[in-house]
């Protein structure tokens, strides 16, 4: 008899522990630039992936890392009612969306992001896109790359705004271990369109407060840059202890690019999957992560898709708070 009672407590100490482990497991599903017509084909393919994704896993989290519309006849507002008659439809409420810089087209940066954003942002300052959310044991932060734009190399108002919330809200959480941070434009990539003038001072705000992982959308391709440790705008080392590890999902659908002819970071683990739609499944642990690249559809491209992991750091030497 009592061997019995042993046996259940056992299980259901192992139970316990098991549900805990499950409750601090967050899931985040990111693509980025969706819309550009003609290229529906492929963001109907990825909208129905992204849906089956969170119908088969009803606590997992989407985020759209911007341009949710590339270059569309009539701007963004159009394009919105253009992705309304997609398979895009039905998780469109479910997603967390950020501005990227063709969602401002024709509407200019003053600061308001296009109307369709605005039941995101509830806590950097609504209408002006970038937020901050709790998962798990993560601080997660939504950034607004596209108002950090500089006038006579001075960064604008905005940017300013932005900057001071994002290091506010860092310091609230210096307790947590684990921080992500995604937007829009890319510090550094092998591609063209790398834009540090943007997100300098994002990145190495990031950097500072010992942040993990930053993913981005603008280039049109999937891209893993190893741990990077900000040296300058254009340079970057790397640091497996307190770099930042990037990931570019631009594979959403809008007319998907060629891999870069060089990668800068070859030798320390970069990859690029080209003219691949799909989205990136990010797990985040108590103090541990890990990214997966899901293809929307198969290629002969490759036989197993990228993936990958990492652990957790502290912030960096010469950390001053």
């Amino acid at each position: 008899m009592l061997r019995t009672i042993l046996t259940v407590i056992a299980e259901v100490a192992m139970l316990v522990l098991l549900v805990s482990a499950l409750e601090k497991e967050e899931v985040v599903l990111l693509t980025a630039d969706l819309v550009m017509d003609p290229h529906l084909e492929d963001t109907n393919e990825v909208g129905r992936f992204m849906a089956a994704l969170l119908k088969s896993n009803p606590r997992a989290r989407g985020v759209i890392a911007g341009d949710v519309c590339n270059e569309f006849p009539g701007g963004a507002q159009e394009c919105y009612k253009k992705l309304l008659g997609t398979s895009w439809a039905q998780v469109l409420p479910l997603l967390h969306m950020l501005p990227g810089n063709h969602d401002y087209d024709q509407v200019g940066k003053t600061g308001e992001v296009p109307a369709f954003f605005d039941q995101e942002f509830q806590t950097g300052g609504r209408g002006l896109g970038y937020s901050v959310h709790d998962w798990g044991n993560w601080g997660v932060f939504l950034l607004n790359s596209e108002i950090m734009y500089k006038v006579d190399g001075v960064l604008n108002s905005l940017g300013v705004k932005q900057l001071e919330w994002m290091e506010k809200e860092m310091r609230v959480r210096s307790n947590y271990k684990c921080t992500l941070m995604v937007t829009h434009r890319p510090m550094y990539s092998s591609g063209e369109f790398a834009s540090p003038a943007w997100v300098s001072s994002l990145f190495r705000k990031f950097h500072k407060y010992g942040g993990d992982v930053a993913v981005f959308g603008h280039e049109h391709f999937f891209a893993r840059l190893p741990p990077l440790r900000p040296v300058s705008d254009r340079v970057a080392e790397y640091d497996s202890v307190y770099g930042i590890e990037s990931l570019i999902v631009g594979t959403g659908g809008a007319r998907l690019f060629e891999g870069p002819s060089e990668l800068k970071y070859a030798k320390y683990g970069e990859v690029v999957v080209p003219k691949t739609p799909g989205i990136v499944k990010v797990i985040l642990r108590k103090d541990r992560y890990s990214w997966e690249f899901l293809p929307a559809r198969r290629t002969n491209m490759f036989t197993n898709y990228p993936k990958g992991e990492g652990v957790c750091h502290d912030n960096p030497p010469g950390f001053v708070e």
